[in-house]
């Protein structure tokens, strides 16, 4: 795929915008980190690096404690109700 792009002003540096079908075919995403450099004949060369932390599912308290070997204590952290609250 070929694309000819503009270089915008983008805060104080310069930035091209990288199109999403280009994206999907290199299997870059938001947030992959990008290693730049200039290249033989003053050509830019892009290499994206996946992310180090992804954003993943949120994690239950069963999926804390599947691993975890003996019983799991029971501990009652919040002591008597004090007021009106509604403790469902």
């Amino acid at each position: 795929m070929n694309v000819i792009n503009n270089l915008a002003k983008w805060g104080n540096g310069q930035g091209v915008r990288i199109p999403k079908a280009i994206c999907e075919q290199i299997g870059a995403s938001v947030g992959d980190i990008v290693n730049i450099w200039v290249g033989p004949d003053n050509t830019l060369v892009l290499s994206f690096l996946k992310a180090k932390y992804q954003r993943r599912r949120i994690a239950t308290m069963d999926d804390l404690l599947r691993n975890r070997k003996g019983s799991i204590p029971s501990v009652d952290l919040w002591g008597e109700d004090i007021g009106a609250e509604v403790v469902e």
